[in-house]
This record gives C-alpha cells, structure tokens and sequence, in this order.
C-alpha cells in the first residue's frame, strides 16, 4: 500500500487512483481517514511506502538538512508499535528517463521506555538518511513545495542545505 496525499482536483485525485489502483497498488489517504486501512495492511504483514521528504503542517519538529522542520511520525509510530522495519529507499536518475530504485538496509526502531524519545531518535535518523541524499547529488532533487515555507518567512540568515 501507498500513503498518498489527496490532490486538491478531484478528477484528478480520481484519475491518479485509478491508474494507480490499476498496477495493484492500495492507495492510502494521508490522515486519520486512511489509518484503518494503514493498520490493515501493517498486521497483514504487508508491505507499506510513504513519502516523507515532504512540507507538513504537523508532525514533530526535527532537523532536516539542518533546519527544524515538521516530520510525520507515522512511520516511527508503526514500526515501534508493530515491531516493522524501516526500509529507506530511493529512485535515482540514470540518463534522460531511466530510473533505478536503490533499497538501503532495514532497520528496527531502538525501543526504549520513552516512546517520544523512539519516534523523535528514528526519525532524526530517517531525516539524516535523507539529508544526506539530497547533498550528494542535489540535481536530482525536486520539491514542487516550499519545504521550509515562503523565503520572506524565513529569518534563519544562516541556513545553508
């Protein structure tokens, strides 16, 4: 299944499912209207994706690419809870149109007594995988948001990605 955000045209909302509905895929609706089918698909033992590099208006606000940002902790909350890896993986450009999708080694979440402390510690991690893959090859990476807001409501002078 894929957590996915709701395009704000619904025809085109309809038609991205559609197609993507066609190739197998469950698509998961961001937020608390996709959850039930989220923790269906988790205590099936099937295989979830979410995209996380993403401006959010919720989430804890962790580093990424050195910039406190608002991160979802859906994927820590899942895999604390549900004892489920964390795969990260990436598609990276080849020449013109050729992709290669690149899976990383799975990782557990570190539990401790303090779940705040595990969602906030992999997260952190999951930031810091991405973040790392944007400064190696920056040319491939593309954000139709503003991940960090508007330029004139940034009065960070020293951030530098």
């Amino acid at each position: 299944g894929v957590v996915y955000r709701k395009i704000n045209n619904r025809f085109i909302d309809q038609y991205v499912r559609n197609k993507r509905s066609f190739l197998g895929v469950k698509m998961i609706r961001k937020g608390p209207s996709g959850a039930k089918d989220l923790i269906k698909l988790v205590k099936n033992n099937q295989n979830i994706m979410m995209l996380i590099d993403q401006k959010m208006n919720e989430g804890i606000n962790i580093p990424f690419m050195g910039k406190a940002s608002n991160t979802p902790e859906a994927p820590a909350l899942i895999a604390r809870q549900y004892n489920y890896a964390i795969v990260p993986m990436k598609i990276i450009r080849k020449d013109g149109a050729n992709f290669i999708i690149e899976f990383l080694k799975p990782f557990y979440i570190e539990k401790t007594e303090d779940k705040n402390y595990d969602i906030k510690n992999t997260m952190e991690k999951v930031n810091m995988i991405i973040s790392s893959w944007i400064r190696s090859k920056p040319e491939d990476w593309f954000w139709m948001h503003q991940r960090w807001g508007k330029p004139h409501e940034m009065n960070d002078n020293n951030f530098h990605p």
